[in-house]
């Protein structure tokens, strides 16, 4: 392989790394949203069949695996 091939798996495998870094972030921010959602259930603010917790079924599992698949 050529100079040029090499420096693109490069460029690739960093912006891979770079990404599945963000959709940790990305768990980890749904994670904290789902938690203050339910601290505003218990405290009355929200109704606990609110859309809201069905979308976060939702979309957990959907970004969990796109984060699997972007970390292999």
């Amino acid at each position: 392989m050529g100079r040029p091939h090499q420096d693109l798996d490069a460029w690739k495998e960093a912006m891979r790394k770079e990404f599945s870094h963000f959709l940790s972030v990305a768990k980890g921010s749904l994670s904290e949203l789902e938690t203050q959602l339910i601290i505003s259930a218990d405290l009355g603010y929200l109704p606990v069949d609110h859309a809201i917790f069905a979308q976060l079924e939702r979309v957990a599992p959907l970004l969990g695996g796109l984060h699997r698949k972007v970390s292999r």
